[in-house]
């Protein structure tokens, strides 16, 4: 299932690519030859390695691919692990759907203790679409992503350039929302960002879809841990 989700959403438009990790070995190949030389990216994450691609696409492109495989790679130690990632990627495109024409970036931010197991307060990012972001990890005290888990409420930014607390993920976004997520049993353990290129994108009746819609975050998860 994750080969399909992959190809619709991260590789559509690569030609030839072959995707490895340390866990587990080759993961995904499409249009791969041995006789054909690829160019190597490694693909990391806060300093550690998780694996390679092979691509005869523009290093850009590939760059940008690593940088979205790696959070769909984050801790992932079996096929399962990874499938379960691969059902928050897909999760992510049926929100990106709810309102395309004002979505420019959507992704989760989980609670790194709830995700990692680490002794933190820190949110670290997971499957999104979108820019490539560098902010992999933030500290639950700063921007909008985290006073939406500190206070366990919606946040609807109609112009971030009146925030100070704001952290652009691309200097492009004007508007933000940010719902934060339960488990099944009513545990906030992680959010979906929502940026926008346009000032007061956000409507209360976009809003209220959105948070119709997170109600289905916890079915997603039952595969996930």
């Amino acid at each position: 299932m994750y080969r399909s989700i992959w190809e619709e959403l991260l590789v559509k438009d690569i030609h030839s690519l072959r995707i490895e990790t340390k866990q587990l070995g080759e993961i995904f190949k499409k249009n791969y030859s041995t006789n054909v030389t690829l160019n190597k990216f490694p693909i990391t994450l806060e300093g550690v390695l998780l694996g390679e691609i092979e691509t005869d696409a523009e290093p850009s492109r590939a760059i940008e691919l690593t940088h979205h495989l790696a959070v769909n790679l984050r801790g992932v130690q079996s096929l399962e692990q990874l499938h379960a990632f691969t059902d928050l990627l897909n999760w992510v495109e049926e929100a990106r759907k709810i309102a395309p024409e004002v979505v420019d970036w959507i992704g989760l931010y989980f609670k790194a203790s709830w995700l990692l197991r680490e002794e933190t307060t820190d949110l670290v990012l997971g499957p999104y679409l979108g820019e490539v972001t560098n902010h992999v990890r933030i500290p639950i005290d700063r921007g909008m992503c985290g006073l939406a888990l500190r206070e366990e409420k919606i946040v609807n930014v109609e112009d971030v350039t009146k925030e100070s607390s704001h952290i652009a993920c691309s200097l492009k976004t004007r508007s933000e929302l940010v719902l934060p997520l339960t488990d099944e049993l009513g545990n906030y353990i992680a959010e979906l960002d929502i940026d926008s290129n346009v000032l007061n994108a956000f409507s209360k009746e976009v809003e209220n879809k959105y948070r119709l819609f997170i109600e289905s975050f916890p079915s997603v998860l039952k595969t996930f841990r």
